[in-house]
């Protein structure tokens, strides 16, 4: 890659933060679009982790080539896992392990095409800036979904579509690496990190379901720190002890959220003073009639049971905002009640830009871009761009690659309430969840 005049990579490696994906995709196609004199068609394959392609609006592995050959091959873990991963490379090598081989499929990266005319036969769509994607292409109903699922090897197959396992080196995160698990002074390391900007986070409710009064539904308008701390202690609260109307006792409030990897959990839990990724909280995933995770596109996209979210007890959620964003957006069965046996309303905690439901205030406050960069409305992080600056880790032409991408991160409509730096009339210091102040 070229671009005034240094020369980039061939390819360059990225993964971390799902809430920025939508600024980054589009960074990175600019970037692709622009380099060096010419104007370059840029085409893109991308999926989810249940295996259909989607668009990079909402996809955590994507792959972008530009008519010269140049790519970037992007797997979107968590911002805590991503510094993980870019700070420890044997760490890495797990996540992306080949599928034939055991690998985990939602951390693996999409293959490169052997080139550009490999990408254009297997009918990768072009992609511009604002995502204006290839005219016609549908996949799941929706029109705009990248690719065709009938264009690639079926996913899980033998070394395709994805990579062999490798270590990369870029990482986006919604937090400071020291306020991760992977903080310098343990490991050793010190990433270069470039801020970008803030990313907001939300509280939404999902759908109300028909044993749900009206009125109780409507009530549900906030929620303060205090609410949400004795959410994620218990998973399960009742909406009496949120709206303070008695009327309101007997339906549940449950919690849905996303895992320890994740800077959503970080920014929002240090923010309502529950503490770091790692401290305990009780989480649930919602069920169809089949029994299948209502997150999935697999599913009958409604929600009949719940169960605690599997793996660690009070590190497990979710890898991605996306499938909250869908929980928050199913409809719920006719009759379906809680582990309690009770009439229940979810709540959840995403990013801006993967708002679902129903948007709650927090702390009374709206969120809002106005409120955000005036400082009254306060549940947001920084946006990181690191990279691991140990000698050799990144060629001159793959930094040159990060320090033009650095400059196209920008806020987008498609992204929420995104500002960028510099953008905000308040500041807070150097760590999730500590003061803000107005300028």
């Amino acid at each position: 890659m070229t671009v005034a005049g240094s020369a980039f990579a061939t390819n360059v490696q990225m993964t971390g933060s799902t809430a920025i994906r939508k600024a980054l995709y589009s960074g990175i196609i600019t970037t692709l679009t622009n380099e060096g004199a010419g104007s370059h068609v840029v085409r893109v394959v991308s999926c989810d982790p249940n295996f259909n392609n989607k668009t990079p609006d909402g996809a955590q592995q994507a792959t972008f080539i530009n008519d010269i050959g140049d790519s970037v091959q992007v797997c979107l873990s968590g911002s805590v896992g991503g510094i993980g991963y870019v700070v420890d490379s044997a760490d890495l090598q797990v996540a992306t392990s080949v599928v034939a081989n055991g690998g985990d499929v939602t951390r693996a990266w999409i293959a490169v095409p052997a080139t550009y005319a490999a990408a254009v036969a297997a009918n990768w769509p072009t992609v511009t800036p604002a995502f204006a994607y290839g005219a016609g292409l549908t996949n799941n109903g929706a029109v705009g979904n990248l690719g065709l699922e009938s264009s690639l090897p079926a996913f899980g197959t033998t070394g395709t579509p994805f990579s062999a396992p490798s270590s990369a080196s870029v990482c986006m995160s919604d937090s400071f690496q020291n306020s991760s698990i992977y903080d310098s002074g343990d490991w050793g390391l010190t990433l270069t990190d470039i801020i970008e900007g803030t990313v907001t986070f939300e509280f939404c409710k999902g759908a109300q379901a028909s044993n749900v009064p009206a009125a109780s539904y409507g009530r549900l308008t906030n929620i303060t720190a205090q609410n949400f701390q004795a959410l994620a202690n218990k998973g399960i609260i009742d909406l009496y002890q949120i709206t303070g109307n008695s009327a309101d006792t007997g339906i549940d409030v449950i919690l849905v959220g996303r895992n320890d990897d994740s800077g959503t959990r970080l920014g929002v839990f240090a923010e309502t003073g529950i503490g770091s990724t790692e401290s305990s909280a009780k989480q649930y995933v919602p069920l169809d009639a089949n029994g299948v995770d209502a997150s999935q596109t697999s599913s009958l996209l409604s929600i009949k049971s719940w169960v605690i979210a599997p793996g660690t007890a009070g590190l497990s959620g979710y890898d991605s905002g996306a499938f909250v964003k869908q929980t928050l957006n199913d409809t719920i069965v006719a009759g379906a009640v809680s582990p309690n046996g009770r009439p229940f309303i979810e709540v959840a905690y995403v990013s801006a830009g993967d708002q679902g439901g129903t948007p709650l205030t927090y702390n009374g406050v709206a969120m809002s871009g106005a409120n955000v960069i005036e400082g009254t409305y306060t549940l947001w992080t920084t946006e990181h761009l690191m990279y691991d600056p140990t000698p050799g880790m990144l060629s001159a032409a793959q930094l040159a690659f990060v320090n033009s991408l650095k400059t196209q991160i920008t806020a987008t409509v498609s992204n929420g309430n995104y500002v960028n730096i510099g953008g905000l009339n308040c500041s807070r210091v150097a760590a999730e969840g500590s003061t803000v102040l107005h300028n």
